[in-house]
């Protein structure tokens, strides 16, 4: 068996008491106010939907901001998994890999607008709710509406030959609104 298998076998969540668990000495992400919030909403919402991964001294590696939105709500029964065995190296790349590898992908936001499509409560942590109702446009809505967009009737058309043709029409464009006119 690896010693990656051996891990996994081994592995065993352990419930904390929020106020027993200690900050490490240098935490690499600095959690905003808006952010607590936001893990505050999502708590109450989903409950704690990740582990904290803690060492051997109970020093949380992993959930920093999490547990502290969690005690801020009164929330002290941490979902936990202890870490054993690892040096400080070991310890810091796993502070820092957790913290950077969930920054490193994007939104899909033609998924995203799919799911909002078809939600009717737009309350979901971490976003605005304003963006998201611009985002919840049904998609068959917008097709329609931009369906015209940028064509030009046969009556606009006809004006714009008939500026062209006259060697003396100048196009200008209006800086108020953006239309393009042709004096002559």
């Amino acid at each position: 068996m690896t010693k990656q298998e051996n891990a996994l076998n081994e592995m065993k969540v352990e419930y904390m008491d929020a106020a027993k668990l200690k900050r490490p000495e240098r935490n690499v992400r600095i959690h905003t106010e808006l952010q607590l919030k936001e893990l505050e909403r999502s708590l109450k919402m989903f409950g704690q939907t990740r582990l904290a991964v803690i060492d051997e001294d109970d020093v949380i590696l992993v959930g920093n901001g999490m547990v502290e939105a969690m005690m801020r709500i009164g929330m002290f029964d941490v979902a936990c998994l202890r870490k054993t065995g690892m040096n400080q190296e070991e310890k810091y790349k796993l502070m820092l890999a957790d913290n950077r590898i969930y920054g490193l992908g994007h939104d899909d936001s033609v998924n995203i607008q799919h799911l909002l499509g078809e939600m009717e409560d737009l309350d979901v942590p971490g976003f605005d709710s304003d963006v998201l109702e611009a985002l919840a446009v049904n998609v068959e809505d917008m097709e329609s509406t931009l369906e015209g967009y940028g064509s030009l009737d046969d009556e606009d058309v006809e004006k714009a030959n008939k500026g062209n043709q006259n060697p003396d029409a100048r196009n200008i464009i209006c800086p108020n609104c953006g239309e393009s006119i042709w004096i002559q």
